[in-house]
């Protein structure tokens, strides 16, 4: 995780409403009912990429047993359509590639020369053209100390899309795998785009594999990184990154002291102090690194916005139950 300079720690607060009213399902099939509750009678069913508003949202919030009591409100006139909160994801929505770490990993000496592989993805809209409806995405990499954005990009909706990064993107996922390193007796190196010996140190990049005498390519996992494809359906890193950058929506403060979430503090998606840590896994998924403290173990989780700011939020456990939650916001 990036270190950087000025630090704004909240207190948590309530859960939040959608920051946008348009919001798209992000699941399989999606239940309409007549009224804010399990109980209410089923009128309906929506699909993956559906495209719906959200007028209001009612229910505690509270999660159990596998069910969130947050509820959408997706019609304007005297007919209730409620679907859960749970399964929603407002525009734009951040959502991470299954190989995200190895991806973001392979930037820098083994990414391309001039171009650089996307480390985010965001999906800005819902789109449809002829009959056929497509995502509007995002693409936001990090290159040369500076960042790269490509907007525009539009992928034929479905569970999973391929094929969609423009051909700079795939040139560079080749261009890494051509890549080979030497040694010429003091240090290893390579040669870069202007045939210039560049060196890489003392050491071998840890997944290099010998190909000739003194002569080495990467290997696994670069051959097995699958960065033109990108899961949306049931992808919880869209809950994940909700989740962390609505924690700064919701706070609304200047305060500069540290503060933590109390056992009354409820956030979004009913994570509380006292929730399941295999409850919070289904919800938004593994951490994305943990730090090992005196105090114990921090499950980090994160949102980047375009390399500018991030939004952590710190979790601790004791017997396997969430007894500690901090927020950060770092720009």
């Amino acid at each position: 995780m990036k270190k950087l300079s000025v630090i704004i720690i909240f207190a948590l607060a309530v859960v939040p409403a959608f920051s946008q009213t348009k919001c798209f399902v992000n699941t399989d099939f999606l239940k309409v009912r007549n009224a804010p509750s399990m109980q209410g009678t089923k009128t309906g069913t929506l699909k993956f990429g559906d495209v719906v508003n959200v007028y209001k949202t009612e229910g505690t919030g509270e999660y159990k047993n596998g069910i969130l009591d947050k509820w959408c409100l997706i019609s304007d006139g005297t007919t209730q359509k409620w679907v859960n909160y749970l399964y929603l994801s407002s525009f734009p929505a951040k959502a991470d590639y299954e190989y995200r770490k190895e991806i973001h990993n392979y930037n820098g000496y083994f990414a391309p020369w001039a171009n650089d592989i996307p480390e985010y993805v965001y999906i800005d809209d819902i789109i449809e053209e002829n009959g056929v409806k497509y995502f509007v995405l995002s693409m936001y990499a990090f290159v040369a100390f500076d960042t790269k954005t490509i907007k525009g990009i539009k992928a034929e909706i479905a569970p999973v899309i391929k094929n969609f990064l423009p051909s700079d993107y795939n040139n560079a996922i080749a261009k890494a795998k051509a890549r080979t390193f030497s040694y010429d007796g003091e240090s290893y190196y390579m040669i870069n785009k202007n045939g210039n010996k560049s060196s890489i140190g003392k050491e071998l990049p840890k997944h290099a594999i010998e190909i000739g005498k003194n002569e080495w390519k990467m290997g696994a996992p670069l051959d097995d990184l699958k960065t033109n494809e990108l899961k949306i359906q049931d992808n919880v890193t869209l809950r994940k990154n909700s989740f962390c950058r609505n924690a700064d929506d919701v706070l609304g403060s200047d305060d500069y002291e540290d503060h933590q979430a109390d056992e009354d503090t409820l956030l979004q998606y009913g994570i509380k102090i006292g929730m399941k840590k295999n409850d919070l896994f289904e919800i938004i998924g593994k951490p994305d690194e943990i730090e090992t403290e005196s105090e114990g173990e921090n499950y980090v989780y994160f949102y980047d916005f375009n390399n500018n700011c991030q939004y952590t939020v710190y979790i601790q456990f004791s017997d396997n139950k969430i007894s500690s939650i901090k927020y950060q916001f770092i720009k």
